[in-house]
């Protein structure tokens, strides 16, 4: 079965089965029967993927949740990414990453969905999602070698590639979820892709706000209302993506020195209410010096405090830090900078 890029995913996939399985035998069975059943793909037009072609497959890397693999489809035309979830889940679970992304217009700076398979029953199924092969690496794998050799000019260039996707995300009222330097993969062209919408979800109605927990995103980089009120809004992209410029500034992200660091992050927001600090966003090294004034106003703006007053994406896209940018000079330098020259 296909469907096309805008079309609505098949009814009888987007309603899992409303019942848990059968307990003794009958569960045992129902399990042994997922395993052996064949997977049903569901493909953007033209692309093809079968059991041959995943015995080729080529391992990539290991998440929390998946394992990455480069896979060739049936013609061997081209490589495409292929996600396999781990163990068996119920769909359900799932089918909020497949409708985020499905629902989604193409964007050179977001890592393009290609569809998904199932294996078994939906209450107890494998599931592999297709994406865009993007292979050359992350910004975590990438900057750390190299730090040193990082201008200013291209943590600029970067991080207005960062903010430009987050921006196409969300006018369609898509939160990511978990914006970090692992999330964001990087062509040999210089391109940054926002990647793994697996904590992806629509926002619904007027608050553009979404239930989340302490598991949901990397700790460090969860904003002030995720932390206190469980409640996780665009803005909170925002806040994620100003974690992430600190990065590229300084080599660390807030926090990250702790094994556990929502407990200094708490401590902190608790000094910020009682009034013992101001707030200047997360602490910073202390002999750290911003490469200019519009730096230290765009990180500032990414950690106001109130949710409610965060610059939206495309507010902060007109930031005074991004005047003059020359785009196609530093897309040069970026490239240089990626293949060590």
């Amino acid at each position: 079965m296909y469907w096309s890029a805008h079309s609505e995913f098949p009814a009888e996939d987007l309603e899992p089965v409303a019942r848990h399985l059968p307990g003794g035998r009958g569960r045992r069975a129902e399990l042994e029967k997922a395993e052996d059943a064949q997977p049903v793909y569901h493909l953007l037009g033209g692309l093809e993927v079968d059991e041959e072609c995943l015995q080729r497959a080529r391992f990539l890397s290991a998440g929390g949740y998946a394992e990455v693999y480069s896979v060739a489809s049936k013609s061997g035309s081209r490589a495409i990414a292929m996600k396999q979830l781990r163990g068996t889940v119920d769909f359900k679970h799932v089918q909020r990453e497949v409708k985020v992304i499905s629902h989604l217009p193409s964007s050179e700076l977001v890592v393009k969905f290609h569809g998904y398979s199932i294996r078994g029953p939906h209450s107890r199924c494998q599931v592999s999602l297709f994406f865009e092969l993007v292979d050359f690496g992350s910004l975590a794998t990438l900057i750390p070698p190299r730090r040193d050799a990082l201008a200013s000019e291209m943590i600029r260039f970067i991080i207005h590639q960062v903010n430009q996707g987050l921006a196409f995300l969300h006018k369609f009222l898509v939160h990511h979820r978990d914006v970090k330097p692992g999330n964001v993969l990087v062509t040999q062209t210089g391109l940054c892709k926002l990647a793994d919408f697996g904590l992806s979800k629509i926002a619904g109605g007027s608050t553009s706000q979404t239930h989340s927990n302490i598991g949901t995103g990397t700790q460090e980089y969860l904003a002030p209302e995720a932390l206190e009120t469980l409640r996780y809004s665009l803005s909170s992209d925002i806040w994620a993506m100003g974690c992430l410029f600190q990065w590229l500034l300084t080599g660390r992200g807030p926090f990250e020195e702790y094994r556990f660091p929502i407990f200094p992050m708490m401590k902190h927001m608790e000094a910020l209410r009682s009034g013992i600090i101001n707030f200047a966003g997360p602490p910073l090294p202390s002999a750290f010096q911003f490469p200019s004034d519009q730096a230290a106003s765009y990180r500032s703006q990414c950690f106001t405090f109130d949710s409610k007053n965060r610059p939206k994406a495309n507010v902060l896209l007109q930031h005074k830090y991004f005047d003059h940018l020359d785009r196609e000079h530093e897309s040069a330098r970026f490239c240089q900078f990626l293949m060590g020259s």
